[in-house]
């Protein structure tokens, strides 16, 4: 009985050591990301600014990033004073800072996106 135990153990434990990927390829495989704040061109502009109570604001802007030719869309709203959107008084031409997020998959570029404006 201790054999067949002892053989068991042994087997899985030869079982277990024989991964075809080990710790370190998957930890190079996992993905990174940096993050950098860029300048982007307003090229559509939708701003509506109403009071009902307090003020509120709805919007849909599209910029686009002439270093790495990408664009971003947003179409969001909010109230209240202080939360009116940093873009209120820009028009279509007009730069905005925007924040990018890189990709990295073993170290090359996968992915580069925009991921919010200012």
């Amino acid at each position: 009985m201790k054999k067949i135990i002892l053989i068991f153990l042994v087997f899985i434990f030869i079982l277990s050591s024989c991964s075809p990927i080990t710790k370190k390829e998957k930890i190079e495989s996992q993905p990174k990301y940096t993050y950098e704040d860029i300048k982007v061109e307003i090229v559509e502009l939708d701003i509506k600014h109403w009071f009902a109570t307090t003020h509120r604001y709805k919007w849909n802007i599209k910029v686009y990033c002439y270093i790495y030719n990408l664009t971003y869309s947003e179409n969001g709203s909010s109230s209240g004073m202080i939360n009116a959107p940093g873009f209120i008084n820009k028009k279509i031409g007009d730069t905005i800072k925007a924040q990018i997020k890189n990709t990295y998959i073993k170290d090359k570029l996968k992915e580069r996106n925009i991921i919010k404006i200012y």
